[in-house]
């Protein structure tokens, strides 16, 4: 048989691409594939008798020969509609073949072509996301050269979630002996969880990190039972509009064995702070939880069982018991890097800050929300990076201020080291936010240089007072800057006779977007006058500008007594809003 197709074959193929080609160059349109041979038949009916052969031992004319006739010729249509597929696809790969090996990516040497395809990545414009787990799938489908190198690049095959869950083994096979990223979605029943695990487990022990999204503590306990010697990150996050309650399970996770654990992260699920999860991290994130049986002080104990910590976010923590004593020697934490204590209680938020010890450069971030106004608003008696912030910015923000934050950057690089913000659904309601005039309370900034005030929208008495509360807290500042109609505050900075120079080292007065008048005239003569008279450090030199309003003749004025900047772009204070963002689980 093989021989009647390999013979016939190629002479049909063959001479039905010439005879195509020629109707194409002749531009003829070619009839549909389906109509060639039906449309001929129809017009000569002879053609389907010209077919001579009969089964011998049947009679011809019999109802038994003719069917066994058709059920032969069905059969041979079969077998030479099978050698044509097969015939052709042949030729199609081989010419498919010669066509891409003219492409340059298939004269590239497999381990350029193979480390090519590690930098895959989804397109962002596509809805399904087809994120770097799913590349290997797709680059193996590009044709038979990509899926060899594709099958033979394990670090493709190294990230497993949930779309391809079903198929982990394969993954897990591919990966060679590789550290795994695994991440799931618990949005089916329990059962699909389970069954996700199961497919997993066997690379278990190569599990490098675990993100793991609205699935149940009991659900985990259950499941997660085996040891995960190589796990660094492990991550339960759980999109509750409320605290998540406080969990227990009968065992620990991993069978309690996982020594190079050095990330945890819980969003709205917790285990009790007594777990030994929670031992020798170097971050640890806590958000969203309502502790009912853990204690502030197991969190002080999670925070002694870790001195090499990295970066601590504590948000939105909540406990049913109150504080106990604080630990009579603080807590070494000498590799801290970042600090978030975000919308904490005040009493638990003062508790932890005084009972670590931490570096100066430490970057502190510390978020608070207040309902219905700003009396109970406080600012943090310790403020361990204090005294490395050369740089300060106290700004009010919105309508009717509803949000206060207070900036500091590094007096070396000008780097962002501490951010409090303030927030408040209803600060019209009667109340000042008092806890500004609080500096004289807090860790002193010894190191500070530069305070910029932007006030919008406090009322005038109390920017006045706050303005004047800050002489003695910040007395050796050097560049002072204001902005948003605070110009009122300006004759503050006149001293009176026979009272100290406010802020008596300040060489650089920044204005923007202030109402210029004789205030400010007053300001560099009065220094000027001072300076004469002997006291030699009071030093203004210059006054900076960006948008200037009322009468330009005392900008003129100005500029014939001291250095005057107009500038056309305000830059005051440098801002790092990236250095915020949260951070994103490898």
């Amino acid at each position: 048989m093989d021989a009647i197709l390999l013979q016939n074959l190629p002479q049909l193929l063959e001479a039905l691409f010439h005879h195509i080609y020629a109707e194409k160059v002749a531009g003829k349109e070619l009839p549909a594939a389906g109509t060639i041979i039906r449309d001929e038949l129809i017009r000569s009916p002879s053609h389907a008798q010209s077919f001579d052969f009969h089964v011998p031992e049947l009679d011809e004319n019999s109802a038994a020969g003719l069917e066994a006739e058709r059920e032969l010729i069905a059969l041979s249509r079969d077998y030479a509609t099978e050698a044509i597929r097969l015939y052709a696809g042949q030729l199609l790969a081989a010419r498919g073949t010669r066509r891409n090996q003219s492409n340059l990516t298939y004269r590239l040497p497999v381990e350029v072509l193979s480390t090519i395809f590690k930098f895959v990545h989804g397109d962002p414009t596509n809805s399904q996301k087809g994120s770097e787990r799913c590349a290997p799938l797709n680059l193996s489908c590009v044709s038979r050269f990509w899926r060899e190198v594709a099958c033979t690049t394990p670090s493709l095959w190294t990230e497993i979630d949930s779309r391809i869950v079903d198929i982990a083994p394969l993954f897990i096979r591919r990966s060679a002996q590789l550290p795994l990223r695994v991440e799931l979605n618990g949005e089916h029943e329990d059962r699909y969880f389970t069954e996700s695990i199961r497919n997993l487990a066997p690379g278990a022990d190569r599990w490098r990190s675990l993100i793991i999204n609205r699935v149940e503590i009991a659900s985990l306990g259950r499941e997660l039972h085996f040891p995960a010697p190589l796990l660094e990150i492990f991550c339960l996050t759980h999109d509750r509009e409320r605290h998540g309650g406080e969990s227990t399970i009968s065992s620990p996770l991993f069978g309690g064995e996982t020594p190079r654990l050095r990330v945890v992260c819980f969003v709205g699920v917790s285990l009790p702070l007594n777990s030994t999860i929670y031992a020798g991290l170097v971050e640890l994130d806590l958000q969203l939880v309502y502790y009912t049986q853990s204690t502030p002080s197991d969190l002080l104990q999670v925070l002694e069982a870790c001195p090499l910590l990295e970066r601590l976010a504590l948000r939105q923590l909540q406990f049913q018991t109150t504080l106990g004593a604080s630990p009579h020697s603080s807590i070494p934490l000498r590799c801290l890097e970042y600090l978030d204590l975000s919308v904490l209680d005040h009493q638990l938020s003062e508790s932890i800050i005084g009972s670590i010890d931490v570096p100066t450069p430490v970057r502190m971030l510390w978020e608070q929300e207040y309902r219905e106004n700003w009396w109970s608003a406080c600012l943090p008696t310790a403020i361990p990076n204090s005294s490395g912030v050369g740089s300060l910015l106290v700004q009010c923000l919105g309508p009717f201020w509803p949000t206060i934050r207070i900036l500091g950057n590094a007096i070396e690089d000008d780097a962002c080291l501490l951010k409090l913000e303030f927030r408040t659904e209803r600060p019209s309601s009667g109340h000042s936010p008092d806890f500004l005039k609080q500096f004289d309370q807090t860790s002193p900034f010894t190191s500070l240089k530069l305070l910029a005030l932007e006030l919008n929208g406090l009322d005038d008495t109390f920017a006045l007072e706050l303005f004047i509360t800050l002489f003695d807290n910040f007395a050796f500042i050097e560049t002072l800057s204001l902005r948003y109609n605070l110009s009122h505050l300006l004759g503050a900075l006149v001293p009176a006779p026979g009272h100290s120079t406010p802020f008596p080292m300040l060489h650089t007065l920044q204005l923007a977007d202030m109402h210029l008048d004789e205030s400010i005239v007053q300001v560099v003569e009065t220094r000027a006058r001072r300076r004469e008279a002997g006291e030699f450090h009071v030093r203004l030199r210059r006054v900076v500008l960006f948008q200037p309003r009322g009468d330009r003749h005392v900008v003129g004025l100005l500029k014939s007594i001291i250095e005057v900047v107009e500038v056309d772009k305000w830059v005051a204070f440098k801002e790092h809003d990236r250095a915020w963002e949260k951070r994103v689980v490898a």
